[in-house]
């Protein structure tokens, strides 16, 4: 069985599909998953559904929003979480777990969060009033140019484009360089953050090493966010970061769990979300 670290790290944005239809194994499998995943670690209902495309007219594709940005789409799965202050980050978490189990099943996926008819969607997945949809993804065999794409950075090693350890992961206070030396195996298990998706690539999230854990903070970018009016688009990539986090520290087997402080760390214009504890 493939294990959380080696699904983070061979994990890629797919945006071109086969016309293959999913194995009825590997659907099974990842439709059972996600099926039992009903609330975020920090409390918030949510809901995924499987959605076949298949059978839907060129008309049918283009009302999905997603047309021209995405070939070869024929399922997806799009969720629903209910409104709150953790629903972004809840809703990141839990879709990152499940685009992981793809991952692991040989699927490919491509998180989509601005290039889709939110409207289309909320009506397939019948959306209540107390709900918001953050994000979808498609979900499929990977086309043969993106399964050769997956070999190359598999087989290459090719360095993802990401920021520099020390200018995301801090020690003590904003601004000091965390080095890895030390860190032992926490180290991998930020650099299993590092590695995670983020929109526009803008990878948001902050972390400061403190005593007796990691304090995590957004990076936020008020004039990014106000392009969705219901919810902080970057609250998703702090999801996707907490659930890289979590995951890999269990996987490795370190102490710890999530506690919010009740007065957050000063961190300048950082916006702290919650802090990993392992005292």
């Amino acid at each position: 069985m493939t294990s959380l670290l080696e699904s983070i790290n061979a994990r890629i944005s797919v945006r071109s599909y086969s016309a293959e239809k999913i194995p009825e194994g590997p659907l099974n499998s990842l439709v059972s998953f996600m099926s039992a995943i009903t609330e975020g670690p920090f409390g918030t209902k949510v809901r995924f559904l499987f959605l076949d495309e298949s059978a839907s007219s060129t008309e049918g594709l283009k009302k999905l929003g997603t047309y021209g940005m995405i070939s070869g789409d024929m399922y997806y799965i799009a969720g629903a979480a209910e409104k709150g202050p953790w629903a972004e980050m809840d809703y990141g978490y839990c879709l990152e777990r499940i685009i992981l189990k793809a991952t692991e099943l040989g699927l490919g996926t491509c998180w989509l969060g601005g290039s889709l008819n939110r409207k289309t969607f909320s009506d397939k997945i019948s959306l209540k009033d107390n709900e918001i949809i953050p994000s979808i993804t498609p979900v499929g065999i990977p086309s043969n140019q993106t399964r050769l794409k997956i070999r190359i950075i598999q087989n290459v090693m090719q360095v993802r484009k990401r920021k520099e350890f020390g200018s995301i992961f801090f020690d003590a206070v904003p601004g000091t360089p965390l080095a890895k030396e030390g860190l032992g195996e926490w180290a991998t298990v930020l650099e299993a953050v590092r590695s995670g998706p983020s929109a526009s690539n803008k990878q948001p999230w902050r972390i400061i090493k403190n005593g007796n854990g990691f304090d995590f903070y957004l990076d936020f970018d008020p004039v990014y966010n106000s392009v969705f009016k219901e919810f902080s688009i970057q609250k998703i990539d702090i999801g996707i970061a907490l659930c890289h986090f979590e995951l890999s520290a269990k996987e490795l087997k370190l102490p710890g769990s999530w506690k919010t402080k009740k007065e957050a760390p000063a961190a300048g214009k950082l916006m702290y979300i919650t802090s990993w504890n392992y005292s």
